[in-house]
């Protein structure tokens, strides 16, 4: 099973602020996802960053894992740690995919991208 996002894809919003996931990137956000079973909604995060930051960044909960594992390797109240913490965890929203393979942004992330 693939464990990485592959080719590109242009997203687009609907009036009711859900973004359409394709299948294949589905079946990755599934299998990093430790929790997800078949049945279940899998989960992703999505990060939105600082204020001038216009877009979402999206990563699979083992990514996330794994950022996180390098943060706590990071020396402790260091600039670099501070400044990565804030990002992925305090600028950052745990979010799953709906039965029908979409994700709804909450209006607080659709105003910040426009």
């Amino acid at each position: 099973m693939a464990r990485r996002f592959r080719g590109s894809e242009t997203f687009k919003v609907d009036a009711k602020g859900r973004v359409s996931i394709p299948a294949a990137f589905r079946r990755v956000i599934e299998a990093c996802d430790p929790d997800w079973v078949p049945g279940n909604r899998p989960n992703i995060v999505l990060v939105y960053g600082p204020e001038r930051q216009t877009w979402l960044e999206v990563f699979t909960i083992k990514a996330i894992e794994e950022i996180d594992e390098e943060i706590e390797r990071m020396q402790r109240n260091s600039s670099d740690r501070l400044q990565l913490e804030e990002w992925m965890h305090g600028q950052a929203q745990e979010l799953q995919i709906d039965d029908d393979g979409r994700l709804v942004l909450p209006q607080k992330l659709r105003d910040k991208i426009g």
